[in-house]
């Protein structure tokens, strides 16, 4: 059958050297591969399908695992195989249905593509490009794949932190993309986790050119997490309110972010847009005011076309009484990024370091850590069609 082949090789190597002589290190390396196959559509009727596989390189049982691979009860690594999505898919009207295991790209249900593997989501979706400048989701779904399962899992489970749900009703979401001007973009969405909780998701992102040289953007996101039904999880009603202001100019973009957490942490099993998502910590927990600055660059502006670079530091500030009392944390990140071009077209290798810092004095001396990624792909696709000519 006609269709189009691409896949993506992935080597990556994790390391978190914590500063605690107690505390076992983090530590993991792996190869791995995605590899997808979408026929060509008859009647507007296409299918697809695609693999993912990753190899152990010689890990130990005794590095606590950074999830890039499946560990057994001892805590060793093996490598394995597994059919992470196979679907069919109608489109009519600008407008696609999709049933099956597939991918997912909304602000809090993605790939959460941060390990070997991207998370991977079964059940039905539909997306509708029917309005201009408008985009409509809708969408159930009741299992997922995560970064290191060799099958699917039920998604309500996933997301069980208390280990007692025995509910099975997965999520529901509704949202819409708009862009009523160029430089304007506006998101809502609702998320259903049945008898858990229910996210009401707001977005909006400004961009506002000075003159040839200078863009400001402004982007403001609010978060209502409320608890639904049976409240299986046991938590309470939260929010995350965010908001983030920058300029553009000769390659850089630096952005100043804000952000406040309501009572309870921000669950996020299948990926979310927090205000802040940094190498470790994320704008999530519980009655947290988040500060931070981030810089990035685009070396090309120089002259060095293909590299890239993003420092970020974060101030993690906790409240210091009541239930959710914990200790401070500072993160400064650095990160490198070359995408090769030409006869290496396809290859990109991301270097990446944190500086973690828990507040000592307040319990967080085993947060400490020195974070190391190592991330090097090769992005590869071709067209069955012109094979078989």
């Amino acid at each position: 059958m006609q269709g189009h082949f691409r896949g993506e090789l992935r080597l990556y190597s994790f390391d978190s050297d914590f500063d605690q002589e107690n505390k076992s290190n983090s530590k993991d390396t792996a190869l791995g591969g995605l590899f997808y196959y979408q026929t060509d559509p008859l009647k507007n009727i296409s299918v697809g399908v695609a693999a993912r596989t990753g190899f152990d390189l010689g890990n130990s049982k005794t590095d606590s695992t950074y999830m890039l691979l499946p560990t057994n009860d001892e805590n060793e690594r093996f490598s394995y195989g597994a059919l992470q999505e196979y679907w069919i898919k109608g489109e009519w009207a600008d407008t696609a249905i999709k049933i099956g295991a597939q991918q997912v790209n909304t602000p809090f249900l993605n790939g959460h593509d941060i390990r070997l593997m991207p998370k991977t989501y079964r059940g039905v979706s539909v997306e509708s490009k029917y309005f201009d400048n408008l985009l409509l989701h809708a969408m159930h779904f009741t299992d997922i794949m995560g970064w290191a399962d060799t099958d699917f899992q039920s998604l309500s489970h996933f997301t069980d932190r208390t280990g007692t749900v025995t509910e099975d009703r997965g999520v529901s979401l509704v949202g819409a993309v708009w862009k009523p001007l160029k430089n304007l973009q506006l998101e809502a969405y609702d998320y259903q986790f049945w008898d858990m909780y229910n996210d009401m998701y707001g977005r909006m992102k400004y961009d506002h050119p000075f003159n040839d040289t200078f863009t400001g953007y402004v982007d403001l996101r609010y978060l209502a997490q409320n608890t639904v039904g049976k409240n299986l999880l046991n938590k309470e009603d939260s929010y995350m309110l965010g908001a983030g202001v920058g300029i553009k100019a000769y390659g850089a973009d630096l952005q100043f972010v804000y952000a406040n957490i309501g009572d309870d942490d921000i669950e996020n099993p299948g990926g979310g847009r927090l205000m802040l998502l940094q190498q470790v910590a994320f704008s999530k927990r519980a009655e947290d005011n988040v500060y931070a600055g981030i810089l990035q660059y685009d070396f090309g502006y120089l002259g060095l076309t293909g590299l890239t670079g993003n420092t970020s530091y974060g101030y993690y500030d906790s409240t210091e009484s009541g239930p959710n009392a914990s200790f401070d944390i500072k993160e400064w990140d650095f990160m490198l990024r070359y995408k090769f071009s030409e006869a290496l077209k396809g290859w990109r290798a991301t270097a990446r370091y944190a500086i973690v810092d828990g507040d000592n004095s307040t319990g967080g001396a085993g947060y400490d850590r020195n974070d190391l990624r190592f991330q090097l792909t090769y992005k590869f696709a071709f067209d069955l069609n012109e094979l078989l000519d």
